[in-house]
């Protein structure tokens, strides 16, 4: 009888575990949203998108230009700005 009860909780402690690592946070969603209210990003300057949706996580320069990574639990997205502080596209985005 333990080891059924030992399991049953187990069971439940594993799936409380997947469920905090696997949706995002309501910090991720309110991000995603804000890059999804702004539209199309390509065209737009540095200066508007970091008003919009925050500081980033990461600024890392790449070939002629900048990477720009915001980064929350359960989102993620790189935007890539050209030397003019103008975004030329996403790099890379997901969402768990």
């Amino acid at each position: 009888m333990e080891s059924i009860f030992f399991l049953v909780a187990a069971g439940g402690v594993l799936l409380a575990l997947i469920s905090a690592f696997s949706s995002p946070t309501g910090e991720a969603h309110d991000l995603q949203r804000a890059f999804v209210r702004l539209g199309d990003l390509r065209g737009k300057p540095r200066s508007e998108i970091v008003s919009a949706v925050g500081a980033p996580n990461s600024v890392s320069a790449i070939p002629n230009g900048t990477l720009l990574q915001w980064i929350k639990p359960g989102y993620h997205i790189a935007v890539m700005f050209d030397e003019d502080d103008v975004c030329i596209g996403i790099s890379h985005e997901s969402a768990h």
